[in-house]
């Protein structure tokens, strides 16, 4: 007879604009591994979720029917490059009003969600005539570089390796837990 295992759910939400789509595939990619070699081992199931993945729903607005997925995650992975986003009517885009709700949580719940920003590194001539978009994608990570350790990457096989140690390390050390209040 085989033996039922039950796995704790942590949920890994996924905030970017859609510039980044290879980034949130990569992000996929080593989830999906650390499930493999790790974390089902240990009990727990991670689950990615991105703004792409949400059904579609009714709201004031899009964001609305995203916020509750930020709401519900154990885990929150930023991804930037290029583009800022859309503005959401709340904040200068949804990424960011993302950023600000999970954000609001890790200072106000006692079991913190983990929070893991990362930066696609931009070509130098690039930033010599950034534009609109990239200008608030260079302010932003300046104004979080006080609270929020992140981290930089050159290409997709970097941010993999960043993800997966980041999970390992997770585990290893039992930083990532769960809130009482999720399922």
């Amino acid at each position: 007879m085989k033996k039922t295992i039950t796995l704790k759910r942590i949920s890994v939400f996924i905030a970017s604009p859609g510039d980044t789509a290879d980034a949130r595939d990569i992000v996929r990619q080593a989830i999906d591994r650390i499930n493999r070699l790790v974390a089902r081992e240990r009990g727990f199931l991670l689950e990615s979720i991105g703004w792409e993945n949400i059904p579609p729903g009714r709201g004031e607005s899009s964001q609305e029917v995203i916020n509750p997925y930020v709401d519900d995650a154990h885990v929150f992975i930023g991804i930037l490059h290029q583009r800022f986003g859309t503005p959401t009517g709340i904040a200068e885009s949804g990424t960011y009003e993302e950023f600000l709700r999970i954000n609001k949580r890790w200072e106000n719940e006692s079991v913190k969600p983990e929070i893991m920003i990362y930066f696609k590194k931009v070509e130098e001539n690039r930033c010599l005539d950034p534009g609109p978009q990239l200008t608030k994608v260079l302010e932003f990570k300046e104004r979080i570089r006080k609270e929020n350790f992140y981290h930089e990457f050159e290409d997709n096989k970097t941010l993999r390796e960043e993800i997966e140690n980041a999970f390992l390390i997770g585990f290893i050390n039992k930083k990532i837990k769960l809130s009482s209040h999720h399922p």
